[in-house]
């Protein structure tokens, strides 16, 4: 495998997707390459009860995505190094799907995710993001799993 130069790193804003993030810049602040924070968000479709749905108006698409980007430009600048270039960007879709489409048609080297490491029911209830980018993805995948305070934190 090539020295990666463009990293992709999937956020949904929580604290795992965060640590990822941060182990992301690190490793491209080692290799001299570039993140691209990336939030896929999907707009809601409402059932009726008459078997219709309702589709959301361009004004709340515009809206799901300027709260994005304010939540990415916060990260971006949670996570600034001088060394690295942090990019932001956004997709509309089902996230996995978004992921892998966003990785192949920008050219990414690597994709650095956060895995909440859910098992059993919740795993089957839930799915994973994270293993099915890492099942469909056209380059490496780095998954860098949750971990507990006490885990993160070991105490003396």
């Amino acid at each position: 495998m090539d020295t990666p130069h463009r990293i992709l790193c999937p956020t949904d804003f929580s604290e795992c997707a965060t640590d990822a993030a941060r182990y992301a810049v690190d490793l491209a602040a080692r290799l001299g390459a570039r993140v691209t924070l990336l939030h896929v968000y999907m707009a809601p479709v409402y059932a009726l009860p008459d078997g219709s749905s309702f589709i959301p108006g361009p004004q709340t698409l515009a809206e799901l995505e300027s709260g994005a980007r304010r939540g990415l430009e916060a990260l971006r600048e949670k996570l600034a190094r001088p060394e690295v270039t942090i990019e932001v960007d956004t997709a509309d879709g089902p996230t996995a799907e978004m992921i892998v489409t966003t990785a192949g048609d920008e050219h990414y080297d690597l994709i650095v995710m956060g895995t909440h490491g859910r098992t059993g029911l919740r795993h089957l209830l839930l799915g994973s993001v994270a293993e099915k980018v890492v099942r469909t993805a056209g380059c490496p995948v780095l998954t860098v799993r949750a971990t507990t305070h006490s885990e993160a934190h070991p105490q003396p």
